[in-house]
């Protein structure tokens, strides 16, 4: 299977390491073809990102970092859905996928976009209600 994971998480945080790192290896090891976005901080140091870069490319997995936009608010998250736009369009004419998988709400907007402008299969991989976490979270 030849899959296009899009996070509005960075693999580099936290819940990259723990959760999505260790699914996505599980699945490439399962020869599933695995191609992750995702939007990285820029507060990372440039050593977590490499470490994360010799894992993912020793395990077969294709990873394209964009970099996570802050400030101003909303504007910002559209910002980073153009760029994710872009990338997406790049990845999918440069090798057609079957399936898009999205982890979050932000990143769904483009997987629905690419699902329906080029036929590909969608997951939307919801954990939590957004509303809920951010209350949960104090933002």
């Amino acid at each position: 299977m030849n899959t296009l994971y899009l996070t509005y998480d960075g693999l580099t945080d936290n819940l990259g390491q723990s959760q999505i790192l260790p699914y996505l290896i599980g699945l490439s090891r399962l020869n599933h073809k695995i191609t992750i976005i995702s939007f990285e901080k820029s507060s990372i140091d440039s050593k977590k990102i490499n470490i994360t870069k010799q894992l993912l490319s020793s395990e077969n997995v294709n990873w394209i970092p964009l970099s996570y936009t802050k400030n101003p608010p909303l504007f910002s998250t559209l910002y980073d859905l153009l760029k994710l736009k872009a990338a997406v369009k790049k990845e999918i004419r440069n090798s057609p996928r079957v399936v898009i998988h999205c982890r979050s709400y932000i990143t769904s907007i483009i997987g629905l976009w690419a699902k329906k402008k080029y036929s590909i299969k969608f997951i939307f991989d919801m954990r939590g209600f957004w509303a809920d976490e951010r209350v949960a979270g104090g933002i």
